[in-house]
């Protein structure tokens, strides 16, 4: 697949709720389980589009749900287990390590800077997230739901100074935008897709993340 083109004036200065205005003509990616022959019944269709500038990255996401809810509240709080979440995943090319963030609709943060997984200690959960879990404050997010149209919408911003780069041209990244959707029903497992071809359902499948550069 060709590379991903990232690339839209003047984000810095947008306010969070005019971001889905500047990206309006850049093109979108929809969530999918490419994993599966057929999707699941209970799929629900998402979308995202993005864009950057010299300072940030940025996005304006969609989502169909049924059921919208997340409980996480805390710090060291597991999200992906306690509700709806979307899931970003971005790694620069020439490193090792990668970063993960979610949004839950309640519009709850987790950050975590995470080095490949051959590097890591053997952990539990909760050590895990305790141990690379980092408070990014310069990560901002803003949503919105609308459960009469069964959608939740999410304007998010990520500085490109996080990642340690000054010039986000001058390497490829590689990324992945992901969904946790979950029922009202407490026993039905959620529902998982991918903007990204994984042949499995696993989002730390770096090598089967999309390509992007940043013009």
């Amino acid at each position: 697949m060709k590379n991903l083109i990232l690339k839209v004036e003047g984000l810095h200065v947008t306010p969070l709720d005019e971001i889905p205005k500047k990206l309006k003509k850049s093109p979108s990616l929809d969530f999918h389980q490419h994993w599966l022959s057929k999707r699941e019944p209970h799929f629900c269709p998402g979308s995202i589009v993005l864009g950057s500038d010299s300072q940030y990255l940025v996005g304006h996401v969609i989502l169909t749900d049924h059921f919208i809810k997340n409980s996480a509240k805390q710090r060291g709080d597991r999200t992906w287990e306690m509700g709806d979440v979307f899931e970003i995943f971005i790694k620069r090319a020439d490193q090792k390590k990668y970063w993960e963030f979610h949004i839950t609709p309640e519009n709850f943060h987790l950050s975590l800077a995470l080095p490949p997984a051959e590097e890591r200690p053997d952990l539990s959960i909760d050590e895990f997230i305790k141990c690379y879990w980092r408070d990014f404050e310069e990560f901002e997010s803003r949503v919105e739901i609308s459960p009469h149209k069964n959608l939740w919408q999410i304007n998010w911003r990520i500085p490109w100074s996080i990642f340690d780069i000054k010039n986000p041209s001058s390497v490829l990244w590689q990324m992945s935008f992901c969904r946790y959707d979950y029922s009202e029903n407490p026993n039905d497992r959620p529902v998982l897709s991918s903007t990204s071809p994984l042949t499995k359902p696993n989002f730390h499948r770096i090598q089967e993340w999309l390509e992007f550069e940043v013009e």
